[in-house]
């Protein structure tokens, strides 16, 4: 709300309305302003549409929790802020998490949001070196090659 020259591009889980709305069902107020937020914010646009890959090409970085999207995200090399809970396994990949702007509290994702939006991204050579490695994928050969290959292999 503070910053109006920054657009939040929210997408939420597809089943966090229905959780949301059944774990505080007794609290009109949080909900009211939920939606209220959501609805009426000048600089929020809430996706809910289909496909996320209109949302991953428009967005400059992602923040997220443990998600199978954030693997996906990497592979288009923009920075990512994960939102790690405590006692909780995360990815279970310390070269996965290493790529990531890792924090579990407010203040850490707002530093990481101003350290973004002014062009710092100390991660970005970490993220183009790992990624082929982390997902085995090299820019010479198309996914469906590769396939055609592991089934040509495996066969042999």
């Amino acid at each position: 709300k503070e910053n109006k020259d920054i657009m939040l591009l929210y997408r939420p889980h597809p089943f966090f309305y229905g959780a949301f709305m059944k774990e505080y069902s007794n609290n009109k107020e949080l909900i009211d302003e939920y939606n209220n937020i959501i609805n009426n914010s000048e600089n929020i646009v809430y996706d809910d549409s289909e496909d996320y890959l209109v949302s991953i090409h428009v967005s400059d970085f992602m923040i997220s929790d443990a998600s199978s999207l954030v693997p996906e995200y990497l592979i288009y090399g923009k920075p990512i802020i994960y939102t790690k809970k405590n006692n909780a396994t995360g990815f279970n990949n310390k070269e996965l998490e290493s790529l990531l702007y890792t924090c579990n509290n407010e203040k850490k994702v707002i530093e990481y949001i101003e350290m973004l939006l002014k062009g710092n991204d100390y991660l970005e050579s970490d993220r183009k070196n790992k990624l082929c490695k982390i997902f085995n994928f090299d820019n010479n050969l198309e996914v469906s090659d590769k396939i055609i290959n592991l089934i040509t292999k495996n066969f042999e």
